[in-house]
């Protein structure tokens, strides 16, 4: 990696439908916690 350049793990993970990952999991989690249920990630 260059001198300067940051990376973003955010760069590296996408879905099978190709959305980013932490979006995906931001929202599901907000969710879960929204209607006090457990999260399940398969």
């Amino acid at each position: 990696m260059a001198v300067g350049v940051t990376a973003s793990l955010g760069n590296y993970f996408v879905s099978s439908t190709g959305g980013d990952v932490f979006q995906i999991l931001e929202e599901a989690l907000a969710a879960s916690a929204e209607e006090k249920q457990d999260a399940v990630l398969q």
